[in-house]
């Protein structure tokens, strides 16, 4: 999200969609992964109901090793604020 967009909204209603459908087509839970690093993209994820399972994994970029870690939602929990 670009800089300016950040505290619009635009995220959480986004998330909030996505969410819906994703309930309203018989999911019964979502996984994402996250940059273990990325501390504000964390909170947003947690203040959406998804919370780390414990799973973390790294890719190479650019010769480097950027770890991330899963979070995962049950569906029908409180949705997106």
């Amino acid at each position: 999200m670009a800089p300016e967009q950040i505290g619009t909204g635009a995220g959480r209603a986004l998330m909030a969609e996505t969410l819906t459908r994703a309930a309203a087509d018989g999911f019964p839970d979502l996984a994402l992964w996250v940059l273990k690093e990325n501390a504000p993209a964390r909170r947003f994820y947690e203040r959406a109901g998804f919370r780390p399972d414990g799973a973390e994994e790294s890719f190479e970029a650019d010769g480097a090793l950027v770890p991330e870690v899963r979070y995962v939602r049950a569906l029908g929990g409180p949705a997106a604020s």
